[in-house]
């Protein structure tokens, strides 16, 4: 059950992957702007994603259908998930690691002076050489231009202009910049025109990942959130900007013997996705379940039965276990836990009764 919210159709990797990145971009408010020309060079971002969106094969984007991908809940494994995975892949290499990542690189490297961003020629070229690689053609510059930012090579620099905005190229800069000052997740902050690395942020806030939340869910998020960390769970935000996008909020307890995921907008076409698992090779499973079945009859067959099946994909895997519940034994797989949780609020109703149960199982 979905409350208050549809899921997107998509035809293209394209469409799904430009929603998403647009998506997360960060709203700036025009009366507060944190650097000259940020709410342009947003303005601009946004109309680069619509045109790939509308143009894939000028970005060198895959054409084929999209493939869909529903795995929350109940679902084990999506028969097409290797393709889907393969697919979405391709996109991003066209999309993050050619386009968008030309403009980071060009904008780390190049040097602002009287509104015009300059790179030296031997090192545009290298640039454009590593592209190359990527995306054959390289026929993103020409939709560069289309859409009013002017790359013009010299002898000696290839200057960088948006003649209607002149202020762009210096918050592209900045932004560039700063974002590579972040560390790891500099690409990120990038993406989202997050100017706010330019006041040393440096990490994803709950707020960001709360944003890309459908309104209706919002709420339930922090709440579990905040249930999460009363129980002392330690919590991580985690983006991954070259592979599956979104947000993965990890929470861990007792140095990892209990793990709660909360996955938004990932490989599933679902917007968020649920996950909780604990040290099943060990009595902690029967533990749980005797408090279960003290204080909550009924949800410890459940649990029982909705944990993913082993499928033996490796020999002597280590995330298999064998569990028992009132005389039936089940193979399942540690890594994947409890996966049969929806978005509906009896759901999160569900998980904090098997949180409580778990706590006491400590």
């Amino acid at each position: 059950m979905m409350p208050g919210f549809t899921i997107p159709h998509f035809d293209t990797a394209a469409q799904w992957l430009t929603q998403q990145i647009g998506r997360d971009m960060l709203p700036i408010a025009e009366s507060a702007q944190p650097a000259p020309g940020a709410a342009a060079l947003r303005r601009w971002m946004g109309a680069l994603l619509a045109d790939m969106a509308a143009h894939p094969a000028a970005y060198e984007i895959p054409l084929e259908p999209f493939i869909e991908v529903y795995e929350q809940p109940l679902q084990e494994t999506h028969p097409q998930h290797e393709a889907a995975q393969a697919q979405r892949l391709k996109a991003r290499k066209a999309i993050e690691q050619g386009a968008l990542d030309f403009l980071y690189r060009f904008g780390q490297d190049g040097q602002l002076a009287e509104g015009s961003l300059s790179l030296a020629r031997p090192v545009y070229e290298a640039l454009l050489a590593e592209k190359r690689k990527l995306v054959k053609k390289l026929n993103f510059l020409a939709r560069f231009e289309a859409l009013g930012l002017q790359i013009q090579a010299g002898a000696e620099e290839v200057a960088l202009n948006v003649p209607g905005e002149p202020a762009l190229p210096g918050a592209l800069s900045a932004l560039a910049k700063g974002s590579a000052a972040a560390g790891k997740d500099g690409f990120f902050f990038f993406r989202r025109c997050d100017f706010g690395v330019l006041q040393g942020k440096r990490l994803p806030a709950l707020e960001d990942a709360l944003s890309c939340v459908p309104e209706v869910l919002r709420a339930q998020l922090q709440a579990v959130d905040e249930g999460l960390r009363a129980r002392r769970y330690r919590r991580e935000i985690l983006v991954n900007p070259w592979a599956d996008g979104g947000y993965r909020l990890r929470y861990t307890r007792k140095g990892g013997q209990a793990v709660y995921w909360f996955r938004i907008y990932n490989w599933t076409n679902y917007p968020l996705c649920q996950q909780l698992r604990w040290d099943m090779r060990s009595d902690l499973s029967a533990r749980l379940f005797a408090r279960l079945d003290e204080t909550a009859p009924g949800v410890a067959l459940r649990v029982f039965e909705s944990l993913k099946t082993c499928r033996q994909c490796y020999e002597n895997c280590a995330a298999r276990a064998v569990l028992a519940y009132r005389g039936r034994e089940r193979t399942v797989c540690s890594d994947a836990g409890w996966f049969d949780l929806g978005l509906a609020p009896a759901d999160f109703a569900l998980l904090n009764t098997v949180l409580d149960a778990l706590e006491d199982c400590f």
